[in-house]
């Protein structure tokens, strides 16, 4: 399974699933949603953004599929063989299938050398791929190409045997070798095109070429965006939903419970600060049911290389958070369900989880992997402790004496895109400092917009803690 960890450390999870309003009020021929962030690109080839992933698997499509049970289908491979090491793939590329502009016209015929393009794009470094890694850790020959050690690309593990037959070669055998093929970095993309669209690929929709089940027939940020069903999509029988129209609204967690109740959405994540209202509503909550719990995890993160504003101190933050005993009093500090209860004040105790992975995720031989080795004593346990935390603030102030400048600045930043980020970060913020003491520890909370979060605050570190997502992707 791929994650990203750069700079951080797992301090805490929670499962990420909220209660969700059922959808009633739009023909069915129709999905109306709303989101509170634009998308930071449409290149499914270059971006490790969910939302991007989301809308990549909806207007492209890759080898293999997955059903309504997870099992794997044929999409645009009809049929492959695996060789007896298991470690390569041959597969039988569907004929007929073509690419299609914004406008629904006829480009040319996808091949398998359109598979070819797409990896060979990921594995060249100056286009920056977020998802290169995935390549060249699996693909052989791909990493030392992806590096420059090599250039020939014969040398790499992706073979066009005729313009229907394409061969992958893995570095090891994959037991998860065919849902690999199935995420975005492994899609198809005309050369041709990206000859035309240079560095201009998957800015708009007009650089994008289709070939799944939909067109982003209009895209306007911070505005809209609709995806009308792909008329000539080869599997079109099995398409249900005509029109999915995406409405940008950055108050979208504000304002989607009115949107939903005057029929303008679908279905909204219910913010937790008005759920009491409508549980007591006899008639709203019958609109009511829980999320499924999905395969992502929360969790708070320290950051060990500080790249934020000179006035909150970052280096005194860094001689902090490289003392044990510091990392264990904010470890033991946080309380886990008081946080939840933000959120979820109905079903804050199945959504706990003490490892990064969730309960159900993978069992081998009968045994969850939650409850394997040293895992289990966190799966069962409770991190918050908080006579542990403060003996640990104590030893911390002792250990940093004359080195650290107290209380500590922590630089908390949040996702403005839900009223429940803006909550949880305060409950956070309050229950730690009341806690561990304010001549420990001074936690400023920092707001900041949804629409490229992760690129403006994540990625580049400004942070001193964070709460950070992940999720199995294969």
């Amino acid at each position: 399974m791929k994650g990203s960890f750069i700079r951080r450390t797992l301090l805490t999870a929670a499962a990420a699933a909220m209660l969700v309003p059922a959808a009633f009020a739009a023909a069915p021929e129709e999905y109306l949603t709303i989101s509170p962030e634009e998308l930071p690109t449409l290149n499914y080839l270059k971006s490790d953004h969910w939302r991007v992933a989301q809308l990549s698997y909806l207007v492209e499509d890759g080898l293999i599929e997955f059903d309504r049970y997870g099992l794997v289908m044929p999409s645009l491979a009809t049929d492959w063989t695996v060789s007896d090491d298991r470690r390569t793939y041959t597969f039988h590329i569907r004929r007929g299938v073509n690419w299609y502009t914004h406008e629904g016209k006829e480009y040319a015929p996808l091949t398998a050398r359109d598979f070819e393009a797409g990896i060979k794009w990921g594995l060249n470094k100056n286009n920056a791929s977020n998802n290169a890694n995935i390549i060249y850790d699996n693909i052989v020959g791909a990493r030392d190409y992806f590096e420059g050690k090599n250039t020939d690309w014969n040398s790499v593990g992706v073979k066009v045997l005729d313009d229907y037959t394409i061969e992958y070669t893995f570095i090891r055998p994959l037991p998860y070798a065919l849902k690999l093929l199935a995420y975005d970095p492994f899609f198809p993309v005309s050369q041709k095109f990206l000859d035309e669209t240079g560095e201009d690929f998957g800015t708009s929709n007009d650089t994008l070429l289709y070939c799944g089940a939909y067109i982003l027939s209009t895209y306007e940020p911070e505005y809209q965006r609709i995806l009308t069903v792909n008329e000539h999509y080869w599997n079109r029988k099995e398409i249900h939903i005509d029109r999915i129209v995406y409405k940008y609204n950055k108050e979208a967690s504000a304002n989607s419970p009115e949107l939903f109740l005057r029929g303008e959405v679908m279905e909204v994540v219910l913010p937790g600060t008005i759920m009491d209202d409508w549980m007591k509503d006899s008639e709203k909550k019958k609109l009511i049911h829980p999320h499924v719990i999905t395969n992502g995890t929360y969790f708070m993160c320290l950051n060990f290389e500080p790249d934020y504003d000179e006035k909150y101190d970052p280096k005194n933050w860094l001689e902090a958070v490289n003392s044990l005993n510091f990392r264990k009093a904010l470890f033991h500090g946080l309380d886990r369900i008081a946080a939840l209860m933000v959120i979820a004040p109905y079903d804050f105790q199945r959504r706990k989880t003490g490892t990064l992975t969730r309960r159900n995720l993978v069992q081998y031989r009968g045994v969850d992997y939650t409850m394997m080795g040293g895992l289990k004593a966190y799966t069962e346990g409770e991190s918050f402790n908080p006579e542990l935390a403060v003996e640990y603030r104590k030893k911390a102030m002792e250990e940093l004496k004359g080195r650290v400048n107290f209380p500590v600045k922590v630089v908390f930043p949040y996702n403005t895109g839900t009223v429940d980020n803006a909550n949880q970060a305060q409950v956070i913020g309050q229950q730690m400092e009341k806690l561990l003491g304010k001549d420990f520890i001074d936690i400023v909370l920092v707001p900041y917009p949804p629409s490229g979060y992760n690129q403006t605050v994540r990625d580049p570190g400004r942070y001193s803690i964070i709460r950070f997502g992940w999720g199995p992707d294969y």
